[in-house]
């Protein structure tokens, strides 16, 4: 069952309303993984996996949402479309590092705080394109496309039916960053991250080394005769 909220016993804080960014994240597949490595390895896996995460949010200039419970995931929000899609691109690659795939899925819309808390219809959209990303997919509304257009390379889903909302939809699948999409500044900002590669989403490659001593950022390369290299995560 989905809780984006906790409970608590305190009358809450007054209401704010804010435009965000909202970032949602999945591990694939997380029944079979506990299955296959017992229940107490996967917690402290995922534990450790989560806490990488919620790093990554913090150093793309995001907020993540603590007390959240979404399944094994991590709800974020962020002021830039820029750094919610550079960081689900790292969020990916740390997670190849860790065995793990996700489902990510990010809206642009209003929010409603109480306190730390996000709440509002925007945050179940999110939620919703989380569910219908692929496996290792980013999976984008309309409303989020529009501001990132430039920096994407994405293809269209189309209209997508989800759980409930009367109107469907408009998706766009991110696959990869365009060459330059990755200002010099944010390069350096990534080169204190712990994971602090973004990886062209299921597309070949080719890495172009940022000014750190162990980064580097896959972004996509338009010759055909350009090769893949294997990916590692700091």
């Amino acid at each position: 069952m989905t809780r984006l909220t906790g409970e608590t016993s305190t009358p809450a804080p007054p209401v704010g309303a804010e435009t965000a960014v909202i970032l949602f994240t999945d591990i694939v597949d997380s029944t079979a993984l506990t299955e296959r490595l017992g229940d107490a390895a996967y917690v402290a896996k995922a534990g450790e996996f989560e806490r990488t995460l919620r790093r990554a949010v913090r150093e793309c200039s995001g907020e993540d949402i603590v007390g959240v419970t979404l399944g094994d995931g991590v709800l974020a929000v962020f002021s830039s479309g820029t750094h919610a899609i550079e960081c689900a691109a790292r969020a990916h690659e740390c997670a190849r590092a860790a065995g793990f795939r996700l489902h990510i899925g990010i809206h642009a819309g209003d929010v409603l705080r109480t306190g730390s808390a996000v709440h509002g219809g925007a945050v179940n959209i999110a939620a919703r394109m989380q569910a219908s990303a692929p496996p290792g997919g980013v999976l984008v509304t309309a409303a989020t496309y529009k501001f990132i257009a430039p920096l994407v390379e994405a293809t269209d889903a189309g209209r997508l039916e989800l759980k409930g909302k009367a109107e469907a939809v408009h998706g766009y699948q991110v696959t990869g960053l365009k060459r330059g999409a990755v200002s010099t500044r944010s390069a350096r900002s990534r080169a204190r991250c712990s994971c602090s590669k973004l990886h062209l989403l299921s597309q070949p490659s080719r890495l172009i080394t940022l000014p750190s001593s162990h980064c580097s950022v896959p972004v996509r390369t338009p010759s055909p005769h350009a090769s893949d290299r294997p990916s590692r995560c700091c």
